[in-house]
């Protein structure tokens, strides 16, 4: 029974967060179960209904109850943080101390729910510290050295974007430069798919070509890192210099992402 002391220090929508949760995790209140209504539970501790929302929306957050459009909220069938055991036990065949075949499928043991709850319940909160849009500073002041030792390159740090991968450094660029639609991409052959590919489904057209002595008139030119598919080959020191004053010859420079050439 759901009591309310107006007497502690707790505040009363923790005091009844706090006993729904003991009688969920008890058994006092079966999976699946419907909750009382807002409206009621509030007319009956004789509290405000936004008290009541307030513990309700607590224990959706953290996945002792579930709440759907018109239907009320119910009791979660899955606990947070209460892993199912496997119907049938897991016989050992191999004399190895471990198994890395797919007989055993560990991710049954990962607590999905409770991760998502305590994902939302983050992000409810709000994050106290976001990167910065251009990425972490000491992270692009670190890459500034790098690319002049190993790439030839020479910007600054302000000049860096740190993407999660290639297809968002892509989108940054195709809004960054709404000409190349226009002007084109020439793309250096060979290079992963995504590279290719990616630009098309941006409106960007791309030309093909193996070498520099072939590369097409285009607005922008993407390279292939050393490190990139299918073989490991790049553009080494000397060509990426030649490269970078033909670019300066016809007044475009470098820019963006350590691959892609712009006007």
């Amino acid at each position: 029974m759901l009591t309310i002391d107006r007497q502690s220090g707790q505040k009363v929508y923790q005091q009844l967060y706090a006993q729904i949760r003991a009688e969920i995790e008890t058994g006092v209140r079966r999976p699946g179960a419907l909750m009382p209504s807002t409206r009621f539970l509030a007319q009956r501790l004789s509290v405000s209904r936004n008290t009541v929302d307030h513990a309700y929306a607590e224990l959706v957050a953290e996945g002792y109850l579930t709440s759907k459009p018109a239907s009320g909220y119910h009791v979660t069938h899955h606990l947070p943080f209460v892993v199912t055991p496997p119907a049938s036990p897991i016989v050992q065949t191999t004399p190895f101390p471990y198994d890395f075949t797919d007989q055993l499928d560990h991710m049954q043991l990962f607590p999905t729910q409770a991760w998502q709850a305590a994902e939302l319940r983050v992000l409810q909160q709000g994050i106290p510290h976001i990167q910065p849009l251009g990425g972490d500073c000491i992270y692009r002041e670190q890459l500034v050295n790098y690319l002049a030792r190993l790439k030839h390159l020479h910007v600054t740090a302000d000049q860096i974007i740190v993407t999660s991968g290639f297809n968002e450094a892509a989108n940054i660029i195709a809004h960054l430069v709404p000409e190349f639609q226009t002007t084109s991409l020439g793309v250096a052959e060979p290079i992963a798919p995504n590279a290719r590919e990616v630009w098309k489904t941006l409106g960007i057209p791309t030309q093909l070509f193996q070498t520099l002595d072939e590369r097409p008139e285009a607005g922008g030119y993407v390279l292939n890192p050393t490190h990139n598919f299918p073989d490991g080959f790049g553009l080494d020191p000397h060509a990426r210099q030649r490269f970078a004053q033909h670019l300066k010859a016809e007044k475009r420079y470098p820019g963006l992402f350590t691959s892609v050439f712009g006007t």
